[in-house]
């Protein structure tokens, strides 16, 4: 009598389901991407923590408050974090690993 209804349910509930499979599909896809890419910048597989900020040479803040902090962070974790600093100048990033 009135199969669209539950045909309609099916149809949504497979739709959600292909969405969730997409969705992580994606996400394994990008964070191996991005361990390739931090293993290429690095130069060695990443065992522990990595903090990485970017910053332009006229930004004071940068320079005053964040810098600063996340020195302070990396002291207190001292072996287990190495920091990265990305620089952008006249629109190019310049990667410096362990600046």
């Amino acid at each position: 009598m009135n199969l669209e209804i539950p045909l309609r349910i099916i149809l949504a509930i497979g739709m959600i389901f292909l969405g969730l499979f997409l969705y992580s599909w994606t996400n394994r896809k990008l964070l191996l991407r991005a361990g390739k890419n931090m293993e290429a910048m690095f130069g060695s597989p990443l065992n522990r923590l990595v903090i990485v900020y970017f910053t332009t040479p006229e930004c004071a803040p940068c320079r005053t408050i964040q810098r600063p902090a996340l020195e302070q962070v990396a002291a207190s974790l001292e072996s287990r974090c190495k920091s990265s600093r990305s620089m952008q100048l006249n629109g190019r990033i310049l990667q410096k690993p362990g600046a």
